[in-house]
């Protein structure tokens, strides 16, 4: 099968669906908008809607020291998304950009 290029995406919604078809994800970036939620965190999962498994959480318990935003380099080829990539944003995150290679 051959790869597309490096590309990226942006979501300020709870819900989105942020790329439709197989793909890579190599990276991403949320900044919360409060940072006073103790439920805070984001959940990757596998497909177009909200029902698709869950192939990435990153949960996340916010401090005064937090910094208003988190950046992750994920190692390798990334994690393979079969059938798209769906992002839940919990509490304070107010959005989040993904860096993908379609697949």
């Amino acid at each position: 099968m051959e790869s597309t290029g490096v590309q990226n995406a942006f979501s300020s919604t709870v819900e989105s669906q942020m790329v439709t078809g197989p793909a890579r994800l190599k990276s991403f970036y949320f900044s919360l908008d409060d940072i006073s939620s103790t439920d805070t965190g984001l959940r990757f999962r596998n497909g177009t809607t909200v029902s698709g498994e869950i192939l990435l959480e990153v949960p996340g318990t916010v401090s005064s020291a937090y910094t208003n935003y988190s950046w992750y380099l994920i190692p390798g080829n990334g994690i393979r998304f079969d059938t798209g990539i769906f992002v839940e944003m919990d509490g304070g995150v107010s959005d989040v950009s993904i860096i993908y290679q379609g697949a």
